[in-house]
């Protein structure tokens, strides 16, 4: 199966060089398409717990904030019009007709607000917010989880040392076929209606396959990625349970993917070692 980069990724042209910038969420993108209200329910199912246990504490807090939004509303009104009230005297206030208008409308307000908060914390709502947060945990750049492969890498330590090699040298360095695994595990804080409703604990394990390319390097760092060829597959859990799982899918690479955040190489100075 062969994936292009979407166009929407294509950043800029520079030196008649493509330069892309490519995330997780793009490799994951054909099964992120298919998440729907199905998924959601899973999740939510494996989630029902932890929400079942935080159900009254949410309802407290709702309650809470209703109380303060209807507090807030009446301290408004008495200090408008007691404002109203000394403005009148000086020829100036609101009329008793456009008094009412304004109360009105700092009474519609804080209903709107109410009416918000009194929404039912239902699974459909709550599997939204939690597949939008399994979507959000997966925008990181491919080039962070390289990173943690090729700062380590023991042919990269000349292209380091600043007494073998000057800093202002452009060098590149060629790969043949490498393979990289990584994986990371996000929390992520799930809110409904402004409030934290659960803690959800993902793991997102991901495996590339780089079949040729070249590093370039300056500066002990790797500047740009360039891959002639990328295969990729993954899988995010939730809670032991797969939500996403992409199979290997090659990638076609448009270009260059210079790095925002250039890669420092862990140099291991012999005289520090010593």
């Amino acid at each position: 199966m062969n994936s292009a980069i979407p166009p929407v990724l294509l950043k800029e042209i520079l030196r008649e060089e493509i330069v892309v910038t490519i995330t997780i969420a793009d490799l994951f993108r054909e099964t992120l398409s298919t998440i729907g209200e199905g998924a959601a329910d899973a999740m939510m199912e494996q989630a029902s717990e932890e929400l079942s246990g935080r159900a009254e504490a949410v309802k407290a807090s709702i309650d809470e904030r209703i109380e303060t939004i209807t507090n807030k509303v009446v301290q408004s009104i008495v200090e408008l019009s007691k404002d109203n009230e000394q403005a009148l005297l000086n020829g100036q206030g609101l009329s008793a007709r456009q008094l009412k208008k304004k109360i009105s409308e700092l009474e519609d307000v804080a209903q709107k607000e109410i009416t918000a908060l009194r929404k039912d914390v239902n699974w459909k709502t709550m599997g939204r917010a939690l597949r939008d947060s399994c979507i959000e945990v997966l925008d990181v750049g491919i080039d962070a989880v390289m990173g943690e492969v090729f700062c380590n890498w023991e042919e990269l330590q000349e292209l380091a040392d600043p007494e073998q090699t000057p800093p202002d040298q452009v060098n590149e360095f060629s790969i043949t076929k490498y393979g990289v695994q990584a994986a990371y595990r996000p929390n992520v804080e799930v809110s409904l209606y402004g409030i934290n409703v659960m803690d959800v604990d993902f793991k997102v394990s991901i495996k590339f396959l780089i079949d040729g390319g070249t590093l370039v390097i300056q500066g002990g760092k790797i500047q740009t990625l360039r891959l002639s060829r990328l295969r990729f597959s993954g899988v995010m859990l939730m809670k032991d349970q797969t939500i996403l799982e992409q199979a290997l899918t090659s990638v076609e690479v448009p270009g260059a993917i210079h790095l925002k955040t250039p890669i420092a190489i862990n140099f291991k100075d012999a005289m520090s070692a010593a």
